[in-house]
């Protein structure tokens, strides 16, 4: 059994990266004169953009027998160990950085002190499919 769980994209984090991504590419091919300088802006911007797409939008979480790995787009890859894992609990703060694309994230609790937050978009499903595995975890959503 593997199963694959998409993160949760919030519009307005959608929006950052639009403005972050063309506010600058506007305004740089406005003031920008010569064709050749508007190509290689144009270039630089549009790989950031993918980049930050693939960040954002390449969020994965994936359960199999044994554990939780964690994607974020090409950059980053934690697994975590099922048994390990001690508490799902819903987070209220922001403050917080974790991994998902969204402000509406759970804390996943595992080993004694370590901590993640994820934004799964289907939550119940993705919580279910753990407490299968580890019926232990104690869940406070």
């Amino acid at each position: 059994m593997k199963k694959v769980y998409k993160s949760k994209v919030d519009k307005f984090l959608f929006g950052i990266v639009i403005v972050i991504t063309f506010f600058p590419l506007i305004f740089l091919l406005y003031e920008l004169t010569s064709f050749g300088d508007r190509i290689i802006v144009s270039t630089i911007l549009l790989l950031l953009a993918l980049v930050f797409g693939n960040c954002i939008w390449g969020i994965r979480y994936i359960i199999d027998q044994e554990f939780l790995t964690l994607k974020g787009g090409f950059v980053f890859k934690k697994k975590i160990a099922i048994k390990s894992i001690r508490k799902i609990e819903k987070v209220g703060f922001i403050a917080e950085l974790g991994l998902g694309a969204s402000l509406e994230r759970i804390g996943v609790f595992y080993n004694k002190y370590d901590c993640f937050l994820i934004s799964p978009k289907d939550r119940t499903a993705f919580i279910a499919d753990l407490l299968e595995i580890n019926p232990n975890i104690q869940v406070i959503v």
